[in-house]
């Protein structure tokens, strides 16, 4: 087949009729998206617009310098590919980041401009080839073994592009999402990029990872940001089989409430997952929406879990007897340094420290509530603790913003009077870090005052001068007169703890 042929003269005043035509439109697809584009984004029209100067200045050499040499068609053929390259840079620009940019949250994928782009391209050049007079059908015609060659060489890239396609026409995953692509743990990342020859994944390790989209392609891929951003983690713990089935559940679905990475919802639950003649194996399922650092999320749930168990002395390890010892005398000198308690005589305040014991909380973790009616004194050992109140309008009813009234430290306590009249609790309290706490119950305090009740008298008197104490730094308590009868006070604590303790 003879090669397409064209006459100078005809060609040379087809493009000039042309030319101004295709300015014009460029420079317009170039205003329109400079004025449209964020500030961020509108150097994308800087290859148009460089494109397009290329053009003119060819396109002015061959005005000036007429002529028919191949030299001079040959630079009419360039300034025509400039020209064609220009208005298409710019109307991919126009569609991908003007028109559909706007209506997605995220940025199109790096894959469909570089197609979009290599597709324009492509254009371009056929255009400009078949202006030269070259028969593409023709040259291919008679160039088989080159064409398998080169179809040959490019089959890894041919099918990296393909799949890459299908990845983003089936979305199985976006750029941002977490997945893991092979059966290794260590793979498991979130996607940063996703080209025409390959998607790039950032491990938890801050390792970058460079996957062949015919690799995805291949296998299946765990996507644990759809279809909902939440995840659900598993921990398991085991214990004793002796330890209530309903109580050990329990106690593990409220250990993990307000855990950092932990939602609220949906619900937290345990489950028995196994057990053997000897122990019960558990699993706490609970969901997360921090997957970038759930290794953290998880070791937070499973800190707060040893710290129940331990506090409620399920599989506890038996001390020894210098152990249990060293224990008991710390915690007589932390009651003897609590005024009302230090009217106990020695022997029995030793009998009440025997009776008490060690609790752990860690960073976060409720200690009590607001109108709970338990009956323990606690006493700060080390660490620290918040004493939250419900504040804002919703102060008496129980909702609203908690507000931060006091923090206690080391040698300090708080819940006497519930120990001792059995009333709700007035705040919230949680740790401050990583705390332990000494904690003294209604029930080992009462075998003391069955055997003295006249030391009831006096606990109720020091209880009253406390709280005439702390009225007494109150704003308005000065001033109203509830901090002067201490004698009607303690008179009416006695009456309370004597009820409570049934003296």
């Amino acid at each position: 087949m003879a090669p397409h042929t064209l006459s100078p003269e005809t060609f040379r005043e087809d493009l000039w009729n042309g030319e101004a035509v295709g300015v014009a439109l460029t420079l317009a697809l170039v205003v329109i998206n400079r004025l449209l584009l964020p500030p961020s984004e509108r150097h994308t029209m800087r290859r148009p617009v460089a494109l397009l100067a290329l053009h003119v200045a060819f396109f002015l050499f061959i005005r000036l310098e007429p002529g028919e040499t191949r030299l001079h068609r040959g630079i009419l053929v360039v300034a025509v590919a400039l020209l064609l390259a220009a208005l298409g840079r710019a109307f991919v620009v126009l569609v991908l980041d003007v028109v559909i940019g706007r209506r997605f949250t995220r940025p199109l994928p790096k894959i469909v401009r570089d197609v979009s782009e290599g597709g324009m391209y492509l254009l371009v050049g056929l255009a400009g080839a078949h202006a030269a007079g070259i028969e593409l059908g023709s040259l291919l015609a008679t160039s088989a073994v080159l064409t398998a060659v080169i179809g040959l060489s490019l089959q890894d890239t041919l099918g990296n592009l393909i799949a890459g396609l299908a990845i983003q026409v089936g979305h199985p995953f976006d750029v941002g999402d977490w997945i893991q692509f092979d059966p290794d743990l260590a793979h498991v990342g979130r996607v940063v990029e996703i080209s025409w020859r390959a998607t790039k994944v950032l491990t938890a390790e801050d390792v970058e990872i460079v996957i062949p989209n015919g690799v995805l392609g291949r296998g299946p891929i765990s996507n644990f940001s759809k279809p909902r951003p939440h995840m659900r983690r598993d921990v398991r713990v085991t214990v004793p089989r002796r330890a209530p089935v309903a109580r050990v559940e329990r106690l593990l679905v409220e250990a993990c409430e307000g855990a950092f990475g932990v939602l609220a919802e949906p619900l937290p639950y345990a489950r028995v997952c196994a057990f053997t003649p000897t122990s019960v194996e558990y699993a706490l399922h609970f969901w997360t929406d921090r997957f970038d650092v759930h290794d953290r999320v998880d070791g937070g749930v499973r800190k707060r879990l040893l710290a129940t168990l331990a506090r409620e002395q399920i599989d506890a390890p038996a001390a020894d007897a210098a152990e249990t010892r060293a224990k008991e005398l710390s915690r007589l000198a932390a009651l003897r340094a609590i005024d009302f308690l230090a009217v106990l005589p020695d022997e029995p305040l030793a009998r009440v420290a025997a009776a008490s014991r060690e609790v752990s909380y860690v960073d976060g973790e409720r200690v009590l509530r607001k109108g709970e009616t338990s009956t323990e004194l606690f006493i700060v050992h080390t660490g620290a603790v918040r004493v939250l109140a419900t504040g804002g309008a919703g102060a008496t009813s129980g909702a609203g913003e908690e507000v931060l009234l006091a923090r206690l430290g080391a040698g300090e306590f708080f819940g006497e009077m519930s120990l001792m009249t059995g009333e709700p609790r007035q705040a919230t309290v949680v740790a401050d870090g990583d705390t332990e706490l000494f904690v003294l119950s209604h029930a080992a305090l009462k075998p003391v005052l069955d055997a003295r009740p006249e030391l009831a008298e006096r606990i109720s008197e020091v209880l009253a001068e406390r709280q005439a104490h702390l009225e007494e730094h109150a704003a308005a308590s000065a001033r109203d007169g509830r901090g002067g009868d201490q004698a009607a006070r303690a008179t009416q604590i006695l009456g309370r703890l004597r009820s409570f303790f049934s003296l």
